[in-house]
């Protein structure tokens, strides 16, 4: 159960006492849909105003899908002072991560064997974030679409006819099952601030947030770690530079054959085919990465790699009733 996954964080936050003192003064009333909707607004909004120095916290996951059960854990935390927040997953559920910072933009976390091979070999073998600029990037824009806020998320869909249990320490949870069948309960400290939630459907998923509120401390990721949109792009374009033009000259003579239906191949007819076919190819890569010029009796692609300097090429050139790919 939940309180038994948060016993040690749930006591901190004063959310739990001794299991018989509690259980021995809880008083429980049923409220109707529209009760717990003014109720848990009212916990909204005593809860904003704490948020207002800070707020951090975690949430651990586990579901099961196809019999197979998976767990995970995700670290969040907003600080206004600094105009900085975050948000990052590990476990089986995978590892991904994202930082924000206001009239800066955002890191978003990457780790693909490709991202991790392209990085490295443009020189930035550290590298584990991918910055995208936003200078119009606010941390409260940020954090309403990228973390569990404590104040939104307790009315995000509150609605729904359940229970108030009231403890003898003054905490309180408010318990429902919303339309998709998740039985929810937000617990509230002696103040009316938000500090644990969760969300469970037997046997398929269990959520468990747990908020605490103040200054947070939040360490960006360094210059070490990070990699400019463009220049990933570029990286992966990039990367298996020589297969990528091996390809567009195969794919190329296929083509020009296809399109020469079984006749002489026409050298003119052949340099605008490849070019088209080496067009859409750049166009999946992001990138003008293949390059076509015109060479005695077709055409020659090549590519150079701006981070390695190294390069590669191959010829597609008429002969007959056949396109020929060689390597250059």
């Amino acid at each position: 159960m939940f309180r038994a996954l948060l016993a040690t964080a749930s006591l901190a936050a004063g959310i739990l006492t001794a299991p018989g003192a509690a259980l021995a003064a809880d008083t429980t009333t049923p409220l109707t849909a529209a009760e717990m909707s003014a109720a848990l607004k009212g916990v909204a909004g005593t809860t904003a105003p704490a948020e207002l120095p800070g707020y951090g916290g975690d949430l651990q996951v586990s579901y099961s899908e196809g019999g197979t059960a998976q767990k995970g854990t995700a670290k969040f935390a907003s600080d206004p002072a600094h105009g900085t927040g975050y948000f990052s997953v590990t476990g089986a559920i995978g590892t991904a991560g994202v930082f924000a910072q206001a009239g800066k933009g955002q890191w978003i976390h990457f780790n693909s064997k490709n991202e991790r091979a392209a990085v490295a070999m443009a020189g930035h073998p550290a590298a584990r974030y991918v910055f995208e600029t936003d200078t119009k990037l606010t941390l409260n824009d940020w954090s309403n679409g990228n973390l569990p806020v404590p104040s939104l998320l307790v009315v995000q869909d509150a609605a729904h006819a359940g229970t108030k249990t009231v403890h003898d320490d003054g905490t309180t949870d408010y318990s429902y099952t919303d339309d998709e069948h998740l039985s929810i309960t937000f617990m509230v400290n002696s103040g009316g601030v938000l500090t644990a939630a969760k969300a469970v459907e037997a046997g398929t998923l269990d959520q468990a947030f747990t908020w605490n509120y103040g200054p947070q401390t939040i360490t960006l990721p360094t210059n070490a770690q990070t990699i400019s949109v463009k220049n990933l792009v570029l990286a992966l374009a990039y990367l298996d530079m020589a297969g990528k033009v091996k390809k567009a000259a195969t794919v190329s003579a296929k083509a020009v054959e296809t399109k020469s239906k079984k006749k002489t191949v026409k050298v003119a007819d052949l340099r605008k085919w490849t070019r088209s076919e080496v067009t859409a190819l750049n166009d999946t890569f992001d990138a003008k990465v293949l390059l076509v010029t015109d060479i005695k009796g077709g055409v020659r692609i090549s590519a150079k790699n701006p981070f390695t300097k190294a390069a590669a090429a191959w010829t597609v050139t008429a002969s007959g009733k056949h396109a020929v790919a060689r390597k250059a």
